[in-house]
């Protein structure tokens, strides 16, 4: 493969969401983008005007109680928007035994209505086949990758820092088979090893943000030493390029927005580690060259 370089042409602010301090996730479709919060029990919606609204995940959901505390909080991590946009499946991390409730989200009615789906069949399918101890295991994102072909995203924060994808065959992914795993390297920011929070594929290549920071500890938050963008190629899954993101923020959501020609616009969503500031929505120009 000939050598590519990731350009960061513009990355902009373009929301601030200050009852979703710890946006984890986002997905965009039909001018509306989906956003989740590890600490939120609500599904947070975001129109092209930029009103926001919010719906519940969770029969016991309560808009006093946001944002949970750390040792309650659900801890959805992914989105998954199928292709017809029909359906957001919710994922939770599954980084501890209350956290393999997931929730599948029907887009069709205006209510959004949310059924709670228990994760912990596929999460163990996914453990096993692809090696992760509990310890390690922690799933931050996932998504498409072709026909009856899904993917998961392991964030590398654990013990044996394991970043992997993990492939699944299966008409829906609740009930997928894995089939592969790979270990997907990903660079360092001022000498902290960097960990997937988040990722799609599109064109042959799999998009992933990552996030650095100064801790060994999966439980506590550390100090951010920034976030990067990082491609790899679908057929054997090497690095084919990364560009550091401007400032120190822990990005934790990426989904694809629009292309024109080699240019991609993608959103981003922030987690800020402190309850008390909004998180952000980024609107990010690359090009890959």
């Amino acid at each position: 493969m000939r050598p590519l370089k990731l350009e960061l042409l513009d990355c902009q602010l373009q929301h601030e969401l200050p009852e979703l301090p710890a946006a984890s996730s986002i997905a965009s479709f039909n001018g509306r983008c989906f956003l989740i919060g590890d600490s939120s029990q609500f599904l947070h919606v975001l129109d092209v005007d930029g009103q926001r609204r919010r719906f519940p995940l969770l029969p016991q959901a309560d808009i006093v109680l946001e944002p949970l505390p750390k040792k309650q909080k659900p801890d959805f991590e992914g989105l998954v928007l199928d292709s017809a946009g029909g359906k957001l499946l919710v994922l939770p991390s599954g980084s501890k035994k209350n956290r393999f409730t997931g929730v599948l989200v029907d887009l069709k009615q205006a209510d959004f209505p949310a059924v709670a789906v228990d994760l912990a069949p596929i999460f163990q399918r996914v453990m096993q086949m692809a090696g992760i101890g509990e310890e390690d295991f922690n799933i931050e994102g996932g998504g498409v990758l072709g026909q009856e072909r899904w993917f998961l995203l392991n964030r590398g924060n654990g013990p044996n820092r394991r970043n992997l994808i993990v492939i699944l065959q299966g008409a829906d992914l609740l009930t997928a088979e894995p089939v592969a795993s790979h270990v997907l390297q990903l660079p360092e920011l001022d000498g902290w090893p960097a960990t997937s929070t988040d990722g799609f594929a599109s064109d042959g290549l799999l998009y992933v943000v990552a996030a650095a920071e100064g801790t060994e500890s999966t439980f506590e938050d550390g100090e951010v030493a920034g976030s990067l963008i990082a491609c790899f190629d679908l057929a054997d899954f090497a690095l084919c390029a990364w560009c550091r993101l401007p400032s120190a923020i822990k990005m934790e959501g990426l989904c694809f927005l629009a292309a024109q020609g080699s240019r991609k616009t993608l959103l981003l969503c922030s987690d800020q580690d402190d309850p008390q500031k909004p998180g952000l929505v980024y609107r990010v120009v690359l090009e890959l060259v």
